[in-house]
C-alpha cells in the first residue's frame, strides 16, 4: 500500500483496518503469527514470551522508528495495529501474571463505528 497521510482519524482508522486486512492476505492469520513469534522468541531468549509482549515490542519498534522519520506514516499505522494487538492479548497475559483472576472480563457493549470516531476525536481536541 502506497505512504498516505490519513488527514481524519476516521481516515486513519480505515487505513488501518485496509492494512490489517493486506497483511493478514499476505502473512495468513496474524493473530497466529504474534503466538509463533513468541515461541521462536522464547526459544531464542530460554524463557516464555507471551504474545502481549510480542505486540508491545513491535510497537515500541515502529515508535522508535517514528523518533527519526515522523513523516513515514506507516510507521504509526502499524504501531496503531500492534497496540490493538497487544489489547486483545492482554486479558490472557495479566492472568499469565497473576495480575487478574482468571475470571472473565465483561466485554464493553459494542459501540457504532461513529461512536468510536467521535470518542477519538474528543480526546484529541482535549490535546490539541
Amino acid at each position: 500500500m502506497d505512504q498516505v497521510r490519513s488527514t481524519t482519524p476516521q481516515d486513519i482508522f480505515n487505513y488501518c483496518q485496509e492494512l490489517l486486512k493486506q497483511r493478514g492476505e499476505n502473512y495468513g492469520g496474524i493473530e497466529n503469527n504474534f503466538v509463533r513469534t513468541a515461541q521462536i522468541a522464547s526459544l531464542r531468549l530460554n524463557r516464555t514470551i507471551h504474545p502481549y509482549e510480542v505486540a508491545v515490542i513491535m510497537s515500541c519498534v515502529k515508535n522508535s522508528r517514528t523518533a527519526e522519520t515522523p513523516h513515514h506514516y506507516d510507521s504509526h499505522y502499524d504501531a496503531i495495529n500492534y497496540e490493538m494487538f497487544a489489547s486483545l492479548f492482554a486479558h490472557d497475559y495479566a492472568v499469565k501474571q497473576g495480575l487478574i483472576s482468571a475470571a472473565p472480563v465483561e466485554e464493553p457493549k459494542p459501540r457504532s463505528k461513529n461512536a468510536i470516531i467521535e470518542a477519538f476525536e474528543a480526546e484529541l481536541a482535549k490535546v490539541t
